[in-house]
């Protein structure tokens, strides 16, 4: 199934959920609720692009330190998300992208190989998708791909960014998928969503689909 999978120029999204519509675990990881499938897509997805995206929280929830196969940008939000690894231990490359007008510039370890990226903003504080899309586009990449979690994600489809979206649905042993599955989960993650299904593989405990833009 993974050969299916090819580079996509433009932006790619990639979100795991259950079938009971948790997207986390009690720790605010997504790694309660994924499968060693998903995962395996999830470092397919990694190999495809040359930017991987995430929020500061998600950043600081998931403990990462880097992508280990492509740059890693971090997208500061308002509030404070906690200690994130890649920012004081990595050697790989890691952007960080912060509004050009925060009341309150973000500092880096010297020692990090972290460098910052001020985006210029409208709202105070905070980086619109389209703001971020041409930052993105302005540096170069081609192929990025978002991890972001389900507000930036529905920010990014209500603005029209996605190309694709990489949605894994996953279920334990004792339950079971139906044909209504997938559609319910896009509805209760993207209840506005543009999205038009392009392909869908069941896989063990995993529905795989693939959403793009009409």
């Amino acid at each position: 199934m993974l050969e299916t999978y090819q580079a996509l120029a433009g932006l790619r999204a990639n979100f795991v959920v259950n079938i009971d519509g948790d997207f986390k675990d009690e720790t605010g990881s997504s790694r309660g609720i994924s499968t060693q499938e998903d995962r395996a897509l999830l470092v397919h997805l990694r190999k495809l692009s040359d930017l991987v995206l995430v929020s500061d929280k998600s950043a600081a929830a998931e403990k990462l330190n880097s992508t280990g196969l492509s740059t890693l940008g971090i997208v500061l939000g308002m509030g404070p998300a906690g200690e994130i690894p890649a920012l004081t231990s990595t050697k790989d490359q890691v952007l960080v992208f912060a509004p050009n007008n925060a009341t309150k510039k973000p500092s880096l370890d010297e020692s990090a190989t972290a460098q910052l990226v001020q985006v210029s903003n409208l709202l105070l504080d905070r980086i619109s998708p389209i703001e971020l899309s041409a930052a993105i586009a302005s540096l170069g990449f081609r192929f990025p791909l978002s991890e972001f979690g389900p507000v930036w994600l529905s920010q990014l489809a209500a603005d029209g960014i996605i190309d694709e979206l990489c949605l894994t649905v996953t279920k334990r042993p004792e339950q079971s998928f139906n044909a209504e599955t997938h559609l319910l989960a896009l509805e209760r993650l993207l209840p506005d969503s543009k999205l038009s299904l392009s392909s869908s593989y069941e896989v063990g405990n995993n529905i795989f689909t693939r959403w793009r833009r009409a």
